[in-house]
């Protein structure tokens, strides 16, 4: 029996040593500590169940330590450690793929707000290039009634004052069909969307449609909508002209709200 067990241990080294207490280490980033615990303990669980009832040690709550310490057989230790970083290698890799992808949703998403954007400045340029005729035109009439008055042409002077004053009111008509068709452009479902978007507007008239849109998202029971502003960087020296203003109506209605980036607001009603 003696010389049987003798050539069992000779011949058997390597099973001998994997079957013997041991302790490994690995280091592991404190910040995926949680991926390995797992909810509720579940991934700890699993390794030491899959690892033959391998002891697994994880540094203190609040701890900056990497060190997670394993004992057990060793072959068994040495499985729970590639358990551990492959489950951190997985948790990297979904980061990784999370932020990629949510860089590249921002890119598109800018895109597309730069389309609509050259879109609608388009849009914009045309109805003020009808906007800027008319007002050329008025002036011309106004200067000319000037000219007749100060000559003693007095009803000369009234006929070209009234079609000056007749052009100021296609003017302002003007305005307003040009912000309509703008703000029908960026807003598919006009009032009754989950945002609203008031870039390239006039700042009168876009707080005037905010705030028949924040009146009408009550009246649907919305809880949160999105104000989209713009930043101002296409305004007039790059300085936004729309945002200062709809913060002064959000505070006058006293709604909570939060900037989702750089000319777009969260808004709890």
């Amino acid at each position: 029996l003696v010389i049987i067990l003798l050539l069992f241990f000779i011949t058997c080294p390597v099973s001998h040593a994997d079957m013997a207490a041991s302790s490994v280490e690995v280091e592991v980033d404190p910040k995926f500590h949680h991926v390995v615990v797992g909810k509720g303990g579940a991934n700890l669980k699993k390794i030491q169940a899959d690892c033959a009832g391998v002891k697994i040690k994880m540094p203190g709550k609040g701890s900056s330590s990497a060190r997670i310490v394993i004992e057990g057989e060793k072959a068994n230790c040495e499985k729970a450690k590639k358990a551990i970083l492959a489950l951190v290698k997985q948790k990297q890799k979904d980061d990784k793929d999370f932020h990629e992808k949510k860089e590249k949703d921002f890119k598109k998403k800018k895109e597309k707000e730069e389309k609509v954007h050259n879109k609608t400045d388009k849009t914009y340029q045309s109805e003020q290039a009808k906007i800027d005729k008319l007002a050329e035109e008025r002036a011309k009439l106004f200067e000319q009634a000037d000219k007749e008055f100060k000559a003693g042409n007095k009803a000369k002077a009234k006929e070209l004052s009234d079609k000056g004053k007749a052009i100021t009111e296609k003017l302002q008509k003007k305005q307003k069909e040009g912000q309509e068709k703008l703000f029908k452009q960026r807003n598919k479902n006009g009032l009754k969307g989950d945002s609203v978007d008031l870039h390239g507007l006039h700042v009168e008239y876009a707080v005037g449609k905010l705030e028949a849109y924040l009146a009408e998202a009550k009246k649907r029971k919305h809880k949160e909508v999105i104000v989209v502003t713009g930043a101002g960087n296409h305004s007039e020296k790059g300085q936004a002209k729309i945002k200062p203003a709809v913060i002064d109506l959000f505070k006058k209605q006293k709604l909570k709200y939060a900037e989702e980036n750089n000319g777009s607001y969260r808004v709890t009603l």
